[in-house]
């Protein structure tokens, strides 16, 4: 599928779904873990192919400098609304995840949700900033056992997030059935670079 393909369809199920449905609740249960982490401090947060962007707007009511990535203009049109709306900062970045371009930019948290690219996920490790967080979400192969959908090229292999998340300590990682749903949960903290001691 290209681009343009890709964009249209998903312009298509945004204009005809615009409710995101709230911020991922894996994301929200950590609210404990990212306040441990980053306290009050300034620091940034991005949503990869967030959608709508309920769970960019989430990061920023709890005071990071959010961008939201993703390839629907639709969604990132109904974002900016609701952000407006709400009072709320948000930064949209316009970006096919699925394109060997990379992006330039990294930051303190990235959350990763229902979208599942083997070389984007290899790629996380420079959209980190060291020290920082990464949560991602995907359905895996098991899912097939009781649906149809995603497709088998969208399904993470048993263990796979571990491989490709490599560069990653892993604070937490669940493979299991959530209501209907099997799915990979991975959260993981970039290290710091070793520093040269005397």
């Amino acid at each position: 599928m290209t681009e343009e393909e890709s964009k249209a369809k998903w312009d298509r199920h945004y204009f005809n779904e615009s409710d995101g449905g709230g911020a991922y609740e894996f994301l929200t249960k950590a609210k404990y873990l990212i306040e441990e982490k980053f306290g009050s401090g300034y620091f940034s947060a991005a949503d990869f192919a967030g959608g709508s962007g309920d769970t960019a707007l989430w990061l920023s009511q709890q005071g990071f400098d959010t961008s939201l990535i993703e390839l629907s203009t639709e969604a990132i049109g109904i974002a900016q609304t609701k952000a407006r709306e709400s009072n709320l900062s948000l930064k949209t970045i316009y970006h096919d995840l699925e394109s060997s371009k990379p992006l330039v930019s990294s930051w303190d948290l990235v959350v990763c949700s229902n979208f599942f690219d083997r070389r984007l996920f290899r790629m996380f490790d420079r959209y980190v900033k060291p020290g920082g967080l990464l949560f991602v979400r995907v359905a895996t192969t098991t899912n097939l056992e009781r649906n149809v959908r995603p497709g088998k090229r969208f399904l993470a292999e048993p263990d796979e997030l571990l491989v490709l998340c490599k560069d990653f300590q892993i604070i937490s990682h669940e493979e299991e059935w959530f209501q209907d749903r099997h799915e990979a949960r991975l959260v993981g903290c970039l290290p710091e670079p070793l520093t040269n001691r005397n």
